[in-house]
């Protein structure tokens, strides 16, 4: 920039020297998974010019509000008679963006501050931004934009009645973001870590802003950042297969019997069985939880260690028994015990069963199993129960095969929670 600039009509040009260079931020658009809260990423600043030192303020993480609403025809006089009205608050703000489009429509733009914070907008004297073709498409854009009250006001200034208008707010704003552990390397490039900290709405996409640069002109360099979740499905299935199988009892298959029952030593071991095939295969699992109910304890007044394990082999509830896996196929050793082709020697999950006087709720998180089962990298034959110890007991839990009905409500279900990665936002 010039100051003080005489011209004397001597001469039409004033001769100046300089140095052009590049700089180059890695990355130029920085994407944060919100499912990963608080979290940082690495950025790196390199320049082919020397820069001393760099100063960065961050802005964000604000939502983004898109709306989609019938056209209304307003005075197209009176901008204050706009029909659409939307308040935004502003706290520590890099950036405030508002957009129309409307295919049909003529509307106009306002982006109004309450400048006295009176909580009044007047149309005479705050707005502050505007735009006001005569299309449909509008857009407003506010830098640095100060804290306080700001309406984003849509006029129909001459509309097809009906016609949908799409507007979108976006308000970068808030102090969600940080830029920690800035070092400058040998080489004169700068690395830095762009951290948050947000409870993310699930679907909701976010942007942020990082102003970097040397100290003396910090605002050089703009890095954008977006921030999004998908939206979170929960789902609750009942066993669609389960029964037992006892060495005691070899040659018995127990599908249709109300109870499934666990001993030490796995010499009784219920398998059960889920369909998950309305899940789809790109599903991310938070958590997925297997609940069952024990009645107490059967034999030996003693605490017993259920592990969950992973069946390798396919089984038929009303045909599984120690010996056999389905009507005509065996197991690979007795009691589905042979681990390279019946069941994965390592369990997935394991609890404690204690002694109760009551129907009694354990719950077993197979969230690593049900992620195997739906991306395909396991199929999906159930799992078996096995009990561990050196003390004799057992216990008894109920199974899906329940004919008085308020015991139904004991079936052993499978609660998951999971995102879509084909429904994750994108910038």
């Amino acid at each position: 920039m010039l100051h003080n600039v005489l011209f004397s009509g001597e001469t039409i040009n004033v001769p100046f020297s300089g140095e052009v260079g590049t700089a180059v931020l890695n990355p130029s658009l920085l994407i944060i998974d919100g499912r990963t809260n608080p979290g940082a990423l690495p950025v790196t600043l390199t320049s082919d010019l020397a820069i001393d030192d760099i100063a960065a303020t961050a802005y964000g993480l604000g939502g983004v509000q898109h709306y989609v609403v019938p056209a209304v025809q307003d005075d197209p006089d009176d901008p204050s008679t706009a029909t659409y009205k939307y308040p935004v608050t502003i706290n520590h703000g890099g950036l405030l963006e508002a957009s129309t489009h409307a295919a049909a429509s003529d509307v106009d733009l306002f982006v109004l501050y309450d400048a006295n914070a009176d909580g009044v907008f007047d149309f005479d004297h705050e707005v502050i931004g505007s735009s006001t073709t005569a299309t449909g498409n509008e857009y407003v854009m506010v830098k640095f934009p100060a804290d306080g009250n700001y309406l984003v006001a849509v006029h129909g200034w001459g509309v097809t009645e009906g016609d949908p208008v799409e507007i979108t707010i976006n308000a970068v704003q808030g102090n969600d973001l940080a830029v920690q552990n800035v070092v400058k390397n040998p080489d004169g490039s700068f690395t830095f870590d762009v951290a948050w900290n947000k409870d993310f709405t699930p679907g909701m996409a976010y942007w942020g802003l990082v102003m970097i640069g040397p100290a003396h002109a910090p605002g050089i360099f703009q890095l954008p950042v977006f921030a999004a979740t998908p939206p979170k499905h929960t789902a609750k299935f009942v066993v669609s297969e389960d029964t037992y199988i006892s060495g005691w009892t070899p040659g018995t298959n127990f599908g249709s019997r109300a109870e499934l029952v666990v001993r030490q030593g796995g010499i009784r071991a219920p398998l059960l069985k889920f369909d998950l095939s309305s899940i789809p295969a790109d599903a991310t699992f938070e958590s997925a939880t297997l609940s069952m109910y024990y009645l107490g304890y059967d034999s030996g007044h003693h605490d017993l260690t259920v592990q969950v394990h992973a069946l390798k082999r396919d089984w038929q509830e009303n045909a599984a028994t120690w010996l056999f896996a389905t009507g005509t196929d065996m197991w690979g050793a007795p009691g589905a015990g042979d681990t390279a082709s019946d069941v994965e020697a390592t369990p997935v999950a394991s609890v404690v069963v204690k002694p109760a006087t009551t129907t009694t709720k354990v719950q077993f998180d197979v969230t690593s199993l049900v992620q195997r089962w739906v991306s395909g990298s396991l199929p999906n034959y159930g799992m078996l129960l096995k009990g561990v110890g050196n003390v004799s007991t057992q216990y008894t839990f109920r199974s899906s095969e329940q004919p008085y009905v308020p015991n139904q409500q004991y079936v052993p279900v499978l609660e998951v929670s999971y995102w879509l990665e084909s429904e994750m936002p994108t910038p």
